[in-house]
């Protein structure tokens, strides 16, 4: 008992120090009432217990504010529940007037076609207009990984869970260096997170980083419009509610259509990729896996994270990097990453890989899937309100195999377009019958829309990455036995 009293004080004590704004709650702590904690605690639990005089140590040291405003609640709540109920008893008692969602700062959002959402700002940084395309994600989990995505460079994403935030943020699902989103809506933001890897929630994520967050928003009237009208261009506002003026702003924002977003989210220098960006750019001396050359075209990390579980060593380079340049760092196999935008903008991009296919095995996926099938005579067009989430029923029309795949994309290849070239249709989207994968009849190159690394998401497809390693070794003259195969860590 001693044990959970005390990491249930310790936990609390630290309370001021994770939620300084939220930790005000009306009571006084008084020497009557230290004394009076301290011998219910005596009465419950054997003091002689070091964790228990740990936490009330540390909850009898923390500032004015703290001791003032929640010991109080802390003693109430193990009188009338007992420490092991004390802490779901606080939960329902911890909001204060300056926090409740009712008192937020009020946002406006505002379509294109003149339909008006509210809700408030969950965030510090609420002052301003955020102008993006407004699209939707159905994951359940995988909040981070979103943010993160640069693929939603210029986007404005709310979440159809109705709940986001319970898990935090960590340090290990980044999938890059920084929040890509424009804005985050959500229906409920919960800021108090529970999970043994958060490192701090998701309100402080995003304002260390400036990016505005709005809750209270009925996400599911907004996700239902835009599958009837389509993605559309948005604006959210915190300055002002004139409507009329919002969207006078909002239809004069040319959107994401024939604009190049690769060029705001690729690396501005080559890297290595050892565990994380290395700044290297050369191979590493001794390694035996084989070289893959990855364009970075907006890349998530946990790409990277694949190819290397694969055994592959990776440079990175730059989205605007030559074919020639690519060619004489002697990789054994190319590879095209995700990334946003509208794929017909990134023309220097079409030509590299025009120029590097037939080179060596090559493998895209997401936007390196767009950029092949335009480098081969394609055409791309804009999906009504794309595939975003991490349930996208997709068929391999060779094995007949169903699998469950992560996407997040809002351009396709148009497949009537692929029909003069030399390629063969592998995978269609079994929700709209769109292509899905494809590979190339002459020459060692294939590619997927959707995201075989997940991240969110299932890992049905992450034997397209031991595809990838086959294809090198075979360009190799090896034989399937003597490469490696892909394995989780």
């Amino acid at each position: 008992m001693g044990l959970v009293i005390g990491n249930f004080l310790d936990r609390m004590a630290r309370f001021d120090k994770i939620w300084p704004q939220r930790a005000r709650v009306s009571g006084t702590l008084t020497s009557r009432w230290t004394s009076g904690l301290k011998s219910s605690l005596a009465e419950k639990a054997d003091l002689r217990a070091v964790p228990a005089q740990k936490g009330m140590a540390a909850l009898g040291g923390k500032s004015e504010e703290f001791r003032q405003g929640f010991g109080s609640t802390v003693a109430d709540a193990i009188r009338r529940h007992g420490a092991g109920r004390a802490q779901g008893a606080l939960r329902k008692r911890k909001k204060n007037p300056m926090t409740t969602p009712w008192q937020r700062p009020p946002a406006v959002i505002v379509l294109e076609d003149g339909t008006v959402f509210r809700g408030r700002v969950f965030t510090s940084a609420h002052q301003g207009r955020v102008l993006g395309e407004v699209v939707f994600n159905t994951a359940m989990t995988g909040y981070q990984e979103v943010l993160t995505d640069p693929s939603y460079k210029g986007q404005i994403v709310t979440m159809t869970y109705p709940l986001t935030g319970t898990y935090g943020i960590n340090d290990e699902d980044m999938e890059s260096a920084r929040i890509q989103v424009e804005a985050f809506l959500v229906k409920e933001y919960q800021d108090f997170p529970s999970n043994w890897r958060s490192r701090r929630s998701l309100a402080q994520f995003l304002d260390s980083q400036g990016v505005l967050g709005v809750e209270g928003i009925d996400t599911r009237r907004l996700t239902r419009h835009i599958r009837l009208v389509g993605a559309m261009r948005g604006i959210i506002a915190t300055d002002t509610d004139n409507v009329g003026e919002l969207l006078d702003q909002v239809r004069a924002f040319p959107g994401l259509v024939g604009v190049d977003m690769v060029q705001k989210v690729t690396c501005s220098a080559p890297y290595r990729w050892e565990n994380g960006p290395q700044p290297e750019a050369v191979w590493k001396e001794g390694h035996a896996g084989f070289r893959v050359a990855a364009l970075d075209f907006g890349v998530k990390y946990n790409i990277l994270r694949n190819l290397e579980r694969c055994g592959c060593q990776v440079l990175v380079f730059p989205a605007h990097t030559s074919a020639e340049t690519i060619l004489a760092a002697q990789p054994d196999g190319i590879f095209l990453s995700n990334g946003p935008g509208d794929p017909a903008a990134v023309t220097y991009g079409i030509e590299t890989v025009r120029k590097l296919l037939g080179q060596k095995p090559m493998f895209g996926i997401c936007l390196g899937h767009q950029l092949m099938g335009l480098a081969l005579g394609g055409r791309t067009f804009k999906l009504k309100f794309g595939h975003r989430g991490a349930n996208q029923p997709v068929r391999d029309l060779r094995t007949g195999r169903v699998e469950v795949t992560s996407q997040n994309h809002g351009f396709c290849v148009d497949l009537e377009s692929m029909k003069h070239v030399p390629v063969q249709p592998t995978h269609i989207n079994l929700n709209d019958n769109t292509l899905e994968g494809m590979e190339h009849l002459a020459i060692p190159a294939y590619s997927v829309q959707y995201h075989p690394e997940a991240a969110p998401g299932p890992h049905d497809a992450t034997h397209l990455f031991d595809r990838f390693v086959q294809l090198m070794g075979r360009n190799k003259g090896l034989s399937s036995s003597e490469t490696p195969r892909h394995h989780d860590s």
